[in-house]
């Protein structure tokens, strides 16, 4: 699957050449290579009106009896693996690039699996999608201590890049029998 994802990110299709497949393979050890995941899970109140703004996310909550939020990232190895990558080719800068996209989707997949075994849990749901606001990042980030991991914000955007911010529903086990 991560090879897969590497090639979809880099817009290549399933029936890419051999060369193209190697490339991708090629970026996704070097992404490993300097890549070092870590991840904080911090619950929340599923009624915190500050930091779960907008119709979108509370619908996505309905129903959970508890929310965490989620931030994860590769840290500052890849990103510097990324720009040095980039002054020397920007046709494998590309395929670090989507290499390193497919690995933090890999990771956050293997924590909501994590999640999931003892738990019945919603999809990520993340600042910018839909009307919940990217806005609320740099609160979002201060109030699970994102710094502690070494994940700070500028702006609206993560540092480093490769990095991802999530609210994960746990469903209410009553919920789906009371609505049915």
């Amino acid at each position: 699957m991560l090879i897969s994802d590497t090639l979809r990110f880099m817009g290549a299709g399933s029936d890419s050449s051999p060369e193209t497949i190697e490339l991708a393979e090629t970026a996704i050890e070097k992404v490993r290579s300097v890549s070092t995941p870590v991840s904080r899970l911090t619950v929340i109140n599923s009624n915190n009106k500050e930091l779960l703004r907008g119709a979108d996310i509370e619908k996505h909550l309905c129903g959970c009896s508890k929310a965490f939020v989620l931030i994860a990232t590769l840290g500052p190895g890849v990103d510097l693996l990324i720009r040095k990558t980039q002054l020397q080719s920007m046709r494998e800068a590309v395929a670090v690039d989507a290499a390193a996209s497919a690995c933090l989707e890999e990771y956050c997949d293997e924590i909501c699996a994590k999640l999931a075994e003892s738990n019945s849990i919603t999809m990520r749901f993340s600042p910018g999608y839909g009307d919940y606001p990217i806005e609320v990042q740099p609160q979002l980030l201060a109030f699970c201590g994102a710094e502690k991991i070494g994940l700070t914000c500028s702006g609206y955007m993560m540092i480093p890049t490769k990095s991802v911010s999530a609210i994960i529903g746990i469903k209410d086990e009553n919920y789906e029998e009371l609505n049915r």
